[in-house]
């Protein structure tokens, strides 16, 4: 009978090196992220802060107009004030915001594979673990960008372009720097948590009640404590502002005021709030190194 010759056929894929197979699994995540409901409603919602700080922008800009308006000058001149301090008011302001960014794009990042047994056909692949995490990721952190690093830039841009003066970008260097370094402290951790938190389960809705738990109970407890034990007898022994190293949020005010030279809001070296970042840090990179493997045991 005869048979069909089939003949050589080139790849018409795109070919990535090695070191890029991680970006497959990111491109993807993003699109899926992207398309989810109401997505865009709530990255609207989260871009409202800067929005804000764009129209200070252009008000600092027009402050005769301002005063034709009967607003007083030195007031004006005091609220529409473009420094550090602007900056770094507006990373903190978008706290909230990776919150709620890191639930919709994080949550099901891991547990999706989990529940339909895609993990081990991941590993089963010429992909190692941090390929995996890399990917998945960056999903999380592409959007966690767009709400804090990529706007505070923009905000960077629209005062140059505004004021006609571009040699602003390399006058304020340092303060280029401190909001790369800010932007990072405060993404990479959400990213972290929320990786571990959803290799933790199979389901979305348990990753988000985990996630919130951890996210939200500390910093109540926190505060309770701080309230509670201020008596001087415990204080002699436990400072008052020890407590605040438990939460994540205390933890992101005090880094981002030494980062941006503002006064710290609390009494205990910056150190001690670095050292509670690098303990989060570990513990999320243990916890995905026990869940992320290539094989399931079942007890």
């Amino acid at each position: 009978m005869p048979v069909y010759e089939q003949t050589y056929r080139h790849y018409e894929g795109v070919y990535r090196p090695r070191t890029l197979i991680w970006t497959i699994i990111a491109s993807r995540g993003i699109r899926r992220v992207w398309q989810t409901k109401w997505f865009k409603m709530v990255l609207f919602f989260c871009l409202a802060p800067f929005l804000i700080r764009a129209i200070q922008i252009y008000l600092s800009v027009n402050l005769e107009l301002l005063q034709w308006m009967g607003f007083p000058a030195q007031q004006v001149e005091e609220l529409l004030a473009i420094d550090d301090l602007f900056y770094l008011n507006f990373l903190q302001s978008q706290m909230f915001a990776c919150f709620l960014i890191t639930l919709i794009a994080g949550a099901d990042l891991i547990a999706s594979d989990r529940r339909t047994k895609a993990l081990t056909l991941y590993l089963s692949k010429p992909i190692t673990r941090l390929d995996y995490l890399f990917g998945k990721g960056a999903v999380a952190l592409t959007y966690l960008y767009g709400v804090t690093l990529i706007p505070a830039l923009l905000l960077m841009f629209l005062y140059a372009f505004f004021h006609e003066d571009w040699g602003y970008f390399w006058s304020q260097r340092t303060l280029f720097l401190r909001i790369v370094v800010y932007s990072h402290v405060l993404v990479l951790p959400m990213v972290l948590m929320i990786l571990a938190v959803s290799s933790l389960s199979k389901s979305k809705v348990n990753s988000v009640v985990m996630f919130c738990v951890i996210y939200l109970i500390p910093l109540a407890l926190c505060n309770i404590l701080r309230e509670t034990l201020d008596d001087p007898i415990i204080t002699r022994f436990i400072p008052r502002d020890f407590w605040s190293l438990f939460c994540i949020q205390n933890i992101w005010a005090q880094l981002g005021n030494t980062v941006f030279n503002q006064d710290l809001p609390y009494e205990m070296h910056w150190m001690w709030y670095a050292a509670g970042m690098a303990v989060v840090w570990i513990l999320c990179g243990w916890v995905l190194h026990r869940q992320i493997q290539a094989v399931e045991v079942v007890k």
